[in-house]
Parts: C-alpha cells; sequence; structure tokens
C-alpha cells in the first residue's frame, strides 16, 4: 500500500483570491463535535460512492475516510464443520466499510493517502473537505485543490544518492553506448522499437550499497546532458539522508512522493503512517518548494471565521 502525499490551496471564490491555509484545525473539530450522521455522510456523484470521514482513535493526525463494502461479495466460512453465513449475521446492523487512511499535517498544508482497491481515493477526498469547509453557508464560497506533491532527481544529483540497491538503466536506438552492445547482444541491425535494459544489483541483501560499484556508470549519467547515452534511468536508494526510507527514483522524470506501508506486519498501519510521515523530510522541503514558487499567486488574508462554528454540531 502506497502512502501519496498531497498538498492544497484554497480558493477564496468572493475575492478570487487562492491561499494557503491548513485545515487540520478545521477537521478536527469537524469530526470532534459533528455527531449528525446526516452530516458525517456525504456521497459524491463523479465518483459514486457514499463517504464517511472520522478521526483515528488516539492517532492525532490519521483519519479514516470510509465508504460501504457490498457484503453480496462475501461470505464467513466455518472450515471445521463447512458452514457458510452471510456477513451480515455476523456485523448485524453495522456497516462493513473499505478504508482509506488519511494523514494531516497540522503545521503544512499537506496530506497523505493511503487507499487500496476499491477504496476512496484523492478525488473523494477532495469532495468531502469541501463539502466540511462549505458546510456553513448556502453558498460554496470556498474550494480546496489537491495537487500531487511531485519529486524527480536530476542527473546533478545521481552521484550524492546513498544506499543504492538497484539501478536500471535503459537504452534504445538512439542510445549511444547502443553501438557498443549491439554488436555481441543483437545481430548488429537495431530496430528503432528496441531497448536494452541494464540491471546492477547484489545477489545477497545487506546493509552496503552499491554505489562505490557503479561509479563509473554514475560519473557518464552525471555528464550524460542531452541524454545522448541512455534513454532512461532507475534507482533505488536514499536521496537526502540515510535515515530516510529506500525510495524508487527516476531520473528526470517526475513521480509523486511516497512511502510504502506494509498492512500485514504487527505494527498497526496507522502507526506506520505517523512514522514514515516524521522520518520523510523531503515532504516538508518540496512542498516548501512548491508555495515559494506560488509567491506571486497566492494571497493572504484571514481564514473563514466561521468554520469556528463547527464546535456547534447542530450549526449545519
Amino acid at each position: 500500500m502506497k502512502l501519496n502525499y498531497f498538498t492544497y490551496t484554497i480558493k477564496f471564490k468572493k475575492k478570487g483570491e487562492r491561499r494557503k491555509v491548513c485545515v487540520k484545525d478545521v477537521i478536527d473539530t469537524f469530526c470532534t463535535y459533528q455527531k449528525n450522521e446526516n452530516c458525517l455522510v456525504k456521497t459524491n456523484d463523479k465518483t459514486d460512492k457514499e463517504l464517511y470521514f472520522a478521526k483515528a482513535g488516539q492517532y492525532n493526525s490519521i483519519f479514516y475516510l470510509m465508504t460501504p463494502t457490498d457484503l453480496h461479495q462475501y461470505r464467513t466460512l466455518d472450515k471445521s464443520s463447512g458452514r457458510i453465513n452471510h456477513l451480515s449475521t455476523v456485523i448485524g446492523g453495522d456497516s462493513l466499510e473499505k478504508v482509506t487512511y488519511i494523514f494531516i499535517d497540522k503545521s503544512r498544508p499537506i496530506v497523505g493517502i493511503a487507499s487500496s482497491q476499491g477504496g476512496a481515493n484523492f478525488e473523494d477526498l477532495q469532495f468531502y473537505l469541501n463539502e466540511v469547509l462549505n458546510g456553513l453557508t448556502s453558498d460554496e464560497l470556498y474550494e480546496i485543490s489537491l495537487e500531487p506533491l511531485i519529486s524527480e532527481i536530476s542527473r546533478s544529483e545521481v552521484k550524492s544518492l546513498a544506499m543504492i540497491s538497484q539501478a536500471d538503466i535503459i537504452l534504445d536506438s538512439r542510445s549511444s553506448q547502443m553501438t557498443k552492445l549491439k554488436k555481441f547482444l543483437t545481430n548488429g541491425k537495431v530496430a528503432n522499437n528496441l531497448e536494452i535494459e541494464i540491471s546492477f544489483k547484489r545477489t545477497n541483501t545487506g546493509d552496503k550499497g552499491i554505489e562505490d560499484d557503479i561509479k563509473p556508470l554514475l560519473n557518464l549519467l552525471e555528464s550524460d546532458t542531452n541524454s545522448s547515452e541512455f534513454a532512461r534511468a532507475h534507482f533505488r536508494g536514499k536521496r537526502n539522508s540515510l535515515a530516510e526510507n529506500i525510495k524508487d527514483m527516476y531520473l528526470d522524470h517526475s513521480l509523486v512522493i511516497y512511502d510504502v506501508i506494509y498492512p500485514k506486519l504487527k505494527t498497526t498501519i496507522e502507526h506506520q503512517i505517523e512514522e514514515k510521515r516524521s522520518k520523510n523530510q523531503s515532504v516538508n522541503s518540496i512542498c516548501d518548494s512548491y508555495f515559494n514558487s506560488m509567491t506571486t499567486k497566492l494571497h493572504s488574508g484571514p481564514v473563514c471565521d466561521k468554520w469556528s462554528m463547527l464546535t456547534n454540531s447542530g450549526s449545519y
């Protein structure tokens, strides 16, 4: 399961201004005080999902965005007796829900979304947050927009990577290195749609990376400013510090920043999300860089004073 990271801005429609606002306090207030089922359950017509949003118990920054699961797809099975029952006989009047895990940062406009197949996605989260922000007015005055936090590695950075566990390079007919390999790997005639992929990795796992072993390759990639030597390159390693998790990085190719969550570990998914988010400092730096580039497009000003009224469960 991937924990994908997003940032967001809020458009104040009356003034036509887009602002940098953290919504953590607003969402905390909504989840704490709103108990009306009609306000908590919202349907996103675009994805046809019924949605319910709730705080994840003792985890301060984790929330659940849930959507009902079709009980007809499941049965309970007692393997010793062969007895099969409908799930409704087990859960009674409760609703079985598919959970998407949401992380909301308290100090930066950052959210993390970890969703399995069939669960609520970022469009559903964006829809639900907009419903909360506009729930106190008859007009839609605010529009929150989620944007994926994007990262890529440049050629000048490849030699600074640490703990590289795998490196893959891809040659195509335009790669100058292809001429050296085609003599003994092909019939000497390279078609336009032929690619050769070369992978470097250790046969046994260990703590030592392969960056020293492939230093000539890294030097060549760094100097290949016109992308004439290789078509593409991929690395698994650490970029900013040894404390961060191993990540996939693609040369000159943008990807949504993510962490990997392992549902089958003894450690809870919620704990993994909080721990990995705290260790992934590149999320902070990329978010800060994003807003630095948006300085001229963003406006400062007070947030909506009505959002404090969410403490009144009858305010909707």
